[in-house]
């Protein structure tokens, strides 16, 4: 006996038997957790939004109230990442803008069809 009280596998059967157990186990955990990975992390990227998930809209009674922050500067980097079958030229104008907390700022792209064909094309933020 173990200090625990358990009987401790004796023969190589039972031994086998034991590291059988342990490696479904693992197994079956694995298949669960993969299972499981991208509910979990759809409801984690919502909660804190991460990987530029938006739980909620703004509330623009508090957005119209918003004060600036002189004492904090941010840097706004822009850019304009198309994807590889879309032969258009999109690009920022400006590729950084410097505002305070709570300060308004425009920011303007310019897109170009080189191509005969129309093209639509969706923008996202992340």
């Amino acid at each position: 006996f173990s200090k625990s009280g358990r009987a401790q596998p004796r023969t190589t059967r039972e031994k086998n038997r034991t590291t059988l157990l342990y490696l479904s186990s693992a197994a079956i955990a694995t298949v669960g957790a993969s299972y499981a990975a991208v509910p979990l992390y759809r409801v984690f990227c919502q909660t804190t939004g991460y990987g530029g998930t938006v739980a909620e809209g703004h509330d623009t009674e508090k957005v119209e109230s918003m004060e600036k922050k002189e004492e904090r500067l941010l840097t706004i980097k822009f850019n304009a990442d198309t994807a590889a079958q879309m032969r258009w030229n999109f690009r920022p104008q400006q590729s950084v803008v410097y505002v305070h907390p709570g300060e308004t700022a425009l920011a303007f792209y310019t897109a170009r069809n080189p191509t005969d064909k129309p093209i639509d094309g969706i923008s996202t933020y992340n």
